[in-house]
C-alpha cells in the first residue's frame, strides 16, 4: 500500500496510511485526531522537539500510544518514550546495526525507556501485531481485554509475587494504574488473559523486576523543574524525616488536573 509523505500545516487530521513531516523551526502537539504548530521558543540548550511531541502524545492517546525513534543524534526522544511508557503505551528502537546515527536511539534504550530494540523489519513486524491487539485495537475484539477485576485470581497471584519480590504491597495501589501498567506488559509479550500472564510472572523472575518498575513509573514533568526538587531534597524530606521514628512511614500526596489527589 502506497503511503504519502506531507509537511504538517497547523490544523491538518491525521489520517491513516501518512507520513507527517514537522517543517522547520516549529514544535508540533495533537489533540484528538489534529496536529497543531507552534513556533520554536528561542533557549540556550537543545530544541527537543521530540520529546514535546511524545508528551502530548501520550497525553492523548494514553495506552494507545507507540513511540519509535529510528535515528538521530543527542538525547531528545528519551524523556517522550519514558512519557508514553507511563501512560501504558509502548516503545522500540532499532538494533545498533540499523541506526545511522544511534545518538538518539541509544540514549532511550540506555535510560531504559525502550521496550523493544529490533531491526527496522522487526519493529515493522511488531507494530502491525500490537495493532490487532485488544490493548490498543481501535475496534475492541469481544474478548478484549478491560479493566482487571479486583478480586480475579490472576491479580492476586502478581501481587502475591510482587510483595514477596519486592516487599511492595500494590493491593490498594490505583486500579487504573494497576490496569494500564500489566497489560502494558502483556502486550510486550504477547499474552491476552491476566490468568496466563499471572503464569508468566512466577515462571520469569526478570518480568517480576520489570512489571515492579512499570509499576512506578511516573509521568516526569514534575521532576524537569531542578529548582523545586533541589527544595525537596534540601528542606522538605530532611524536615518531615527530623519529625518521624524509624518505624513510621511517609505519606506523600501528588495533586492532579482539576484539583483532585491521589495518594502514593
Amino acid at each position: 500500500m502506497p503511503v504519502t509523505v506531507t509537511e504538517v500545516s497547523e490544523g491538518i487530521s491525521v489520517e491513516p496510511n501518512q507520513v507527517y513531516v514537522i517543517p522547520p523551526n516549529a514544535m508540533m502537539s495533537i489533540s484528538g485526531q489534529t496536529l497543531h504548530l507552534s513556533p520554536r521558543e528561542e533557549s540556550r540548550g537543545m530544541h527537543m522537539s521530540v520529546d514535546h511531541f511524545m508528551r502530548a502524545l501520550a497525553e492523548q492517546k494514553g495506552n494507545r500510544a507507540i513511540g519509535v525513534i529510528l535515528s538521530g543524534s543527542g538525547t531528545d526522544g528519551t524523556l517522550g518514550m519514558s512519557e508514553i511508557q507511563a501512560h501504558g503505551g509502548v516503545t522500540f528502537a532499532p538494533d545498533e546495526a540499523s541506526a545511522k546515527y544511534d545518538g538518539m536511539p541509544r540514549s532511550a534504550v540506555v535510560a531504559g525507556y525502550v521496550d523493544y530494540v529490533l531491526s527496522p523489519k522487526g519493529i515493522a513486524k511488531e507494530l502491525a501485531r500490537i495493532a490487532r491487539h485488544p490493548y490498543v485495537a481501535r475496534d475492541p475484539l469481544p474478548h478484549a481485554i478491560e479493566a482487571v477485576p479486583t478480586g480475579s485470581a490472576g491479580l492476586s497471584s502478581i501481587f502475591q509475587i510482587l510483595r514477596r519480590t519486592t516487599g511492595v504491597d500494590f493491593t490498594h495501589y490505583r486500579q487504573t494504574t494497576i490496569s494500564r501498567r500489566i497489560h502494558r506488559r502483556m502486550v510486550v509479550h504477547k499474552i491476552d488473559r491476566i490468568e496466563d500472564y499471572a503464569k508468566f510472572v512466577q515462571g520469569h523472575p526478570a518480568e517480576v523486576k520489570a512489571l515492579y518498575q512499570d509499576m512506578l513509573i511516573n509521568v516526569t514533568s514534575f521532576f524537569r523543574s531542578p529548582r523545586l526538587f533541589d527544595a525537596l531534597k534540601s528542606t522538605v524530606f530532611p524536615a518531615i524525616q527530623k519529625s518521624l521514628s524509624r518505624e513510621r512511614g511517609i505519606r506523600v500526596w501528588t495533586p492532579l488536573p482539576l484539583g483532585r489527589w491521589q495518594i502514593q
